[in-house]
């Protein structure tokens, strides 16, 4: 299947604009304008974007998520692949950058959020039909996180929307790495120990530790004090 955004001129034709201006969201759209919203981000993928992308720490290879890797039923999602985009290579899809894959848990919300865009998807799928979608042969194989006609995202996406929502609500400093280093120190905060957090970011435990020194140290300073003062109430008790 050669994908949509790139069919030559010659074949954008009415025999494919006729069924998709059928559609509520392209009923009027000029043969331009047809081409330009289907080869942009859908709402799905926008949707998928802002439950998992920005909460959670996967960093690129979230872009890379196919539905296979999520697991509704155990409420997790593996962590297989990253996209990469190079101006020799272009858009390429690789093993993640440690060379590992892993597991993450879902909260129900983010669960509940990529039902609903594995649901949208698949009807766009079947009301498009397999000459114009561009995605993969099987509903499982799908990116998560696609075009209007199933194509992979590129890995800036995300980041670039982020920076334009920040900008417009005067948060210029705040970046998805940002979101990704304060989640880690909330993890520390909340007492989770290294290896269960550096099993979701991606790191080894001791780079964790490493990076995440400053935290950790003030883990240590309220680990002796809550010792200190259960040795108090215990001599209290006596």
């Amino acid at each position: 299947m050669v994908p949509f955004s790139r069919l030559p001129n010659g074949t954008f034709n009415s025999s494919l604009i006729c069924p998709l201006r059928s559609m509520p969201c392209l009923a009027g759209c000029s043969s331009n304008r047809l081409r330009q919203r289907l080869s942009q981000p859908d709402s799905a993928g926008a949707s998928y974007g802002r439950s998992v992308n920005q909460a959670r720490p996967h960093g690129r290879g979230s872009d890379a998520l196919r539905w296979c890797d999520v697991d509704f039923k155990r409420r997790e999602l593996t962590v297989r692949r990253a996209v990469t985009q190079t101006p020799s290579e272009g858009l390429t899809v690789k093993s993640t950058k440690t060379g590992k894959q892993r597991t993450i848990p879902l909260d129900p919300h983010t669960a509940a959020e990529l039902k609903t865009v594995q649901r949208v998807q698949r009807e766009r799928r079947l009301n498009l039909g397999p000459d114009v979608w561009a995605g993969a042969d099987s509903p499982g194989d799908d990116y998560i996180a696609t075009t209007f006609t199933g194509e992979l995202i590129k890995p800036d996406f995300f980041t670039n929307g982020f920076r334009t929502l920040a900008k417009q609500n005067n948060l210029v400093h705040i970046t998805p790495h940002v979101l990704r280093h304060a989640w880690v120190s909330q993890m520390i905060a909340l007492g989770f120990d290294p290896v269960t957090i550096a099993t979701m970011t991606g790191h080894s435990p001791d780079v964790l530790m490493h990076t995440y020194a400053h935290a950790f140290d003030r883990r240590k300073r309220q680990a002796i004090d809550a010792l200190g003062e259960a040795r108090t109430a215990a001599r209290r008790a006596q």
